[in-house]
């Protein structure tokens, strides 16, 4: 071991039902790892189908690696996105969206958010409607 290296293991930690103040549907996360500096949270993400965030955004970069599954992605403004397994989301600072797993898939996401100074990881908004996910093209999923 070099010095300044220090090597954790942890245990896979416990999964955590997310409430509907910040989800729609069923959607269970554990967090892999939580840092101090910087404010940064690992975690992995499982949406049953149809299951979605809320509207959100972040202060900083959000990147999502879709495990596997079928994702559904949208800023604020656009089209929705369809990402399969293997695919990577980069979620700019300020932008709103939402993802989620799509009507017939389930979904896991790996991701890494970084906090705003008073160590918030996403400011929350409003739930996304049934008519707002509804606007993807389902042919292509």
């Amino acid at each position: 071991t070099g010095k300044g290296f220090m090597q954790k293991v942890y245990d896979y930690p416990e999964s955590t039902r997310q409430s509907e103040d910040v989800t729609t549907g069923i959607v269970w996360t554990e967090t892999l790892t939580q840092t101090t500096t910087p404010p940064m949270m690992v975690n992995r993400a499982h949406f049953s189908p149809a299951a979605r965030t809320c509207w959100h955004e972040h202060a900083h970069v959000q990147t999502l690696v879709i495990e596997n599954g079928v994702a559904l992605v949208q800023a604020e403004g656009e089209p929705i996105e369809i990402v399969r397994a293997g695919q990577t989301i980069v979620c700019e600072p300020g932008v709103r969206h939402w993802h989620g797993a799509a009507p017939t898939h389930t979904m896991t996401q790996f991701g890494i958010t970084l906090a705003d100074d008073e160590g918030n990881y996403a400011t929350w908004g409003e739930q996304v409607t049934d008519e707002e996910y509804s606007r993807v093209d389902s042919s292509k999923i």
